[in-house]
């Protein structure tokens, strides 16, 4: 999957490190995960919202 991701940053001209692939893998399977509960609940993926605050612990 890492390397999917990598290579699809790249198509857009995004660079990253390797730090940085690696953060963003772990948070491409969260997200893969709560797509599988929507599908689960048979809901839409228009519904998932994301927002993303640096620093800020956020428990909505």
């Amino acid at each position: 999957m890492k390397i999917m991701i990598e290579e699809v940053l790249l198509e857009r001209g995004i660079h990253v490190t390797q730090t940085e692939l690696g953060i963003i893998t772990v948070k491409w399977q969260d997200f893969k995960k709560i797509k599988n509960g929507f599908e689960k609940y048979n809901l839409k993926e228009s519904d998932i919202a994301l927002t993303h605050h640096v620093g800020s612990v956020n428990y909505e």
